[in-house]
């Protein structure tokens, strides 16, 4: 696998996390964008459209951990670990999906 190729399933498993948090919230995507600085609901449709050419890693990691604080725990079934030194994310999946 070369690392173009391993990079986009890095993101597409991102969006994954972010679109899975933000469906089981409450919150429509321009209330997470009015509640987060420096993102804007284009950008969150970007991400729920898994059109990520033009969105680094780097700012989906970020964007994860954004969410994560804005949420603070109130969706259940998974829990997300971030790691922003060594770019990992780790997902545990709480139950059966």
């Amino acid at each position: 696998m070369d690392t173009i190729e391993h990079l986009s399933d890095f993101k597409d498993e991102l969006a994954l996390v972010i679109n899975t948090k933000l469906s089981r919230s409450s919150l429509s995507l321009r209330a997470v964008a009015a509640s987060i600085e420096g993102v804007t609901p284009a950008l969150l449709s970007k991400v729920r459209n898994y059109k990520l050419d033009s969105i680094t890693s780097d700012r989906l990691i970020l964007l994860v951990g954004q969410i994560e604080l804005l949420l603070d725990g109130k969706v259940s079934g998974f829990d997300v670990i971030l790691n922003e030194a060594r770019k990992e994310v780790t997902v545990s999946f709480l139950g059966s999906v």
